[in-house]
């Protein structure tokens, strides 16, 4: 409905994002809508687009960030359940990974019966869920910037996929200028630029927002303000 009022005036589309990531499929659904509807998208970050924000912003056409803004790597993030049923997102890159490092272990000598206890807790189905979900993933980050941003230049959009889905860690932070050298369309706004000031406003306000309302998710247009509340439940 948001985005069905905006589209009724232009064919422009500004979004500002602040997001940790999590699953790919509502940004695959998220990003079709937007592009569907508008000729230009502008992704704004004023603090953090991390997974699959990352994603979404690499299905833009510029984005804007200031130099202490952040992106990450893309590695899609699978969910699993913790011992008592609760579910979280591990990066699909982990699960690999986790199974590399005790082969590598391994061979250098520790015995294997120390990591039997370990493996008997992975199940083998897990492996290929993650392997599709990184190709997948891939295969999607490249589609989407090779026909939107960088539709000029393919070779590099494969080539800054590629960087992004390298980096060690999850977490690991890139920032405006270390993105921006990588190839993507990034304009840094400076913290005295009129522009970004009222970005980091309209930012700081939902936090705060959000923080004293407990609000899980807070939308906001020139028109509109929609949120979902937080219950903890007692038990």
């Amino acid at each position: 409905d948001v985005i069905q009022n905006i589209f009724k005036d232009n064919k422009n589309f500004c979004l500002i994002v602040h997001s940790p990531g999590g699953q790919l499929n509502p940004v695959e659904k998220i990003l079709n809508l937007i592009r569907r509807k508008f000729d230009r998208f502008v992704i704004v970050i004023p603090n953090a687009a991390k997974s699959a924000a990352t994603m979404l912003a690499l299905g833009s056409d510029e984005i804007l960030m200031n130099k202490d803004s952040e992106i990450g790597p893309i590695d899609p993030q699978v969910p699993q359940f913790t011992e008592r049923g609760v579910p979280v997102l591990i990066p699909a890159s982990s699960i690999i990974n986790s199974i590399e490092y005790i082969k590598e272990k391994i061979k250098s000598g520790d015995p294997y019966q120390i990591y039997v206890p370990i493996l008997a807790n992975i199940e083998p189905e897990w492996l290929d869920i993650a392997n599709r979900h990184i190709e997948a993933g891939k295969e999607i980050a490249k589609e989407w910037l090779s026909n939107n941003m960088l539709k000029d230049n393919k070779e590099l959009a494969y080539e800054i996929v590629e960087k992004l889905s390298s980096f060690k860690t999850h977490d690991k932070l890139i920032s405006a200028v270390e993105a921006q050298k990588m190839g993507l369309k990034i304009k840094i706004l400076n913290d005295e630029d009129t522009l970004w000031k009222n970005i980091w406003e309209v930012y700081y306000r939902a936090e705060l927002e959000m923080q004293q309302s407990n609000f899980a998710k807070l939308y906001e247009t020139t028109q509109s303000s929609v949120n979902q509340k937080i219950e903890i439940a007692k038990s």
